[in-house]
């Protein structure tokens, strides 16, 4: 631009100095820019390489352990969070970089947590399995109160050990709990109509008390009879209630 200014104009070496010394000024300071950039970039570098041969070295220790039986399935859960998060807050990184490092990194990534993936589908397999078997435990005409307590332990100590996405898990949990749910409503819906028969057999009998009471104070013994025999077959009836609600 200054050039195509001169060829206009009688060329004025004196100001032209000053523009060089400010143009080589402005160069200085941007190449000291530019070296930090490039500087950081490689730090970057090094510092993303680094934990990608890190995530490496500990996939390969996971997947020794998981065949030696002596993997922590909840630690390791840990570990692979913590890892994707220290690669997404490792700083900036070129474009062309980037494009070079992140599919190695997500390679690295999916090798390292195969382990932890195998147990995991197993481990909704099974969860799934105790849901159909908690299904049938519950849709029985006789509700196992201790076989459904044995299935919920066996649920707990799985969730303990292998852990799942959070959605997930709940997801598989709120499944799981459905039937017994149910089931547990059916049997207080059940257990309040005993409880109501009763209270209706209770006022049979105190009506027939009554009844007997008013015939004794008649001294009519037909109705007396007559009044017993309703008050015996009242307290029959009280008593297979209470059984009821007992069975």
């Amino acid at each position: 631009q200054w050039k195509q200014t001169d060829q206009g104009g009688v060329p004025n070496h004196a100001l032209w100095k000053r523009f060089d010394q400010a143009c080589n000024e402005a160069y200085r300071i941007v190449e000291h820019w530019l070296g930090e950039m490039k500087q950081n970039a490689a730090a970057q570098r090094t510092i993303r390489t680094a934990l990608l041969d890190e995530l490496k070295a500990w996939g390969e220790q996971l997947a020794t352990q998981s065949s030696q039986g002596t993997a922590d399935w909840k630690a390791a859960h840990r570990d692979l969070f913590q890892f994707t998060r220290r690669w997404r807050e490792a700083g900036h990184l070129s474009e062309k970089a980037f494009a070079e490092l992140q599919p190695q990194w997500k390679a690295a990534l999916q090798q390292a947590s195969a382990p932890l993936q195998a147990v995991q589908t197993a481990s909704i397999a099974l969860r799934q399995q105790m849901t159909e078997e908690a299904a049938n435990l519950c849709a029985a005409a006789s509700l196992r109160i201790d076989a459904i307590k044995q299935l919920q332990q066996r649920w707990q100590q799985e969730a303990q050990q292998i852990p799942l996405d959070r959605r997930q898990e709940q997801k598989l949990w709120d499944a799981f709990r459905k039937p017994i749910d149910e089931a547990f409503q059916r049997k207080d819906a059940a257990r309040e109509k005993q409880v109501a028969a009763m209270s209706e057999h209770d006022q049979r009998v105190l009506a027939a008390s009554q009844a007997l009471q008013a015939a004794n104070a008649s001294q009519d013994a037909q109705q007396i009879q007559l009044a017993m025999a309703d008050l015996d077959a009242a307290m029959r009836g009280q008593a297979a209630a209470v059984k009821a609600a007992g069975d």
